[in-house]
């Protein structure tokens, strides 16, 4: 269960249980993910969400989102998405910016009521104001369709500018694909976009990786800029972008960097592409010569 941790300290179990239960909060949510971490005893994801209920009914965001999250995977109690709903509305209501996000995608998925996506952008735009980038990257797309009343394009490249600051790497490559293409009103500007991407790749977008390794492969962008279109394309590829491993591996046997070849090869063939399994035998037996 990804989400937000509390600061590290040693963990008193003992003491933070007395706590908790005279009404403070941070220690139901310290306690309780110290059971789900296994801090200084054995994990006990049951003791956790009791904990995690605890410090939610003490008005405790943290605990709230915690809370959520494991009723979204069923963790220490029955998966229950429908029930998932109010807490998360509560944490992100008490300051946690990923809980309005999670909030938002099962507004957008539709969980107990038809899907409604402009409730949704309402909770993406409040996750981002709280700093989520996440949120961020969401909240763009939304005001770009216009979802809430009219499309916003303008604010929605602010928005993602703001979620790529906060370490979105979503958020960067939306916002670098708007530049480098001149969309939605936004003026081209090729060095940009293309900086965005490989800052996109850098913060984990997959889709960021790739189309930083294309411009380098494509000679449009600065050479000082970046070393090259391979770290780009490797890190694609290992996030399970089959793409950027097909690229890696036409690029790779057409250069005759075979070793390249087979690593990108053997991915995306893992990832279904036949063609993909084809060529990295084909590149592993070149290598052998």
């Amino acid at each position: 269960m990804a989400g937000p941790s509390l600061a590290q300290e040693p963990l008193d179990r003992a003491g933070l249980k007395d706590s908790c239960e005279a009404g403070e909060g941070d220690a139901c949510g310290r306690l309780a993910e110290g059971y789900f971490s296994g801090e200084g005893a054995p994990k006990d994801v049951y003791r956790a969400g009791r904990f995690f209920g605890l410090g939610c009914d003490l008005d405790h965001g943290f605990s709230c989102f915690r809370l959520g999250q494991a009723r979204l995977e069923g963790l220490g109690m029955p998966v229950d998405r429908v029930g998932a709903i109010p807490v998360l509305v509560k944490a992100c209501e008490l300051g946690q910016g990923g809980a309005c996000r999670e909030a938002g995608d099962l507004f957008t998925m539709g969980v107990g009521t038809r899907p409604d996506g402009q409730t949704a952008g309402l909770w993406y735009q409040l996750g981002c104001e709280l700093e989520d980038g996440e949120s961020c990257a969401n909240a763009g797309l939304w005001l770009e369709r216009g979802d809430g009343l009219n499309p916003e394009p303008e604010m929605a490249r602010d928005v993602w500018t703001r979620g790529c600051d906060w370490g979105s790497g979503r958020s960067c490559t939306l916002l670098g694909i708007r530049l480098w293409r001149g969309l939605e009103g936004a003026q081209r500007d090729l060095q940009r976009g293309g900086a965005l991407f490989a800052r996109g790749c850098r913060s984990g977008d997959a889709e960021g990786c790739r189309l930083a390794g294309e411009a380098v492969v494509k000679g449009q962008m600065a050479a000082s800029q970046e070393p090259g279109a391979y770290p780009f394309l490797r890190e694609g590829c290992a996030l399970q972008d089959v793409l950027s491993c097909r690229l890696m591996v036409n690029r790779s046997m057409v250069e005759r960097q075979y070793e390249n070849a087979v690593w990108a090869g053997e991915r995306a063939c893992e990832m279904g592409d036949s063609r993909a399994c084809k060529v990295a035998k084909r590149a592993e037996r070149r290598q052998s010569r």
